[in-house]
C-alpha cells in the first residue's frame, strides 16, 4: 500500500510534499550562497535543481 506524504500544518508553518511548481523557490534558496554556506549542496542552474528533485522523488 502506498502511503501518502503527510502534511503538517500550524498557524505559522506548513510542511508538505515538494511538488514540481516549487522548483523556482528551491532554486532561489539553494543557489544563494548565504543559504547554502553550511548546507553542503547548491545549484548553479534550474536544470540541476530539476534533476535533484527527480532523484528525490524516485527515492520516496
Amino acid at each position: 500500500m502506498d502511503n501518502p506524504f503527510p502534511t503538517l500544518r500550524t498557524d505559522r508553518f506548513l510542511m508538505r510534499e515538494i511538488i514540481a511548481s516549487d522548483i523556482e523557490n528551491i532554486f532561489t534558496g539553494l543557489s544563494n550562497p548565504e543559504v547554502t554556506r553550511y548546507y553542503g549542496i547548491s545549484f548553479d542552474n534550474i536544470e540541476a535543481t530539476k534533476e535533484q528533485m527527480i532523484w528525490f522523488a524516485d527515492k520516496k
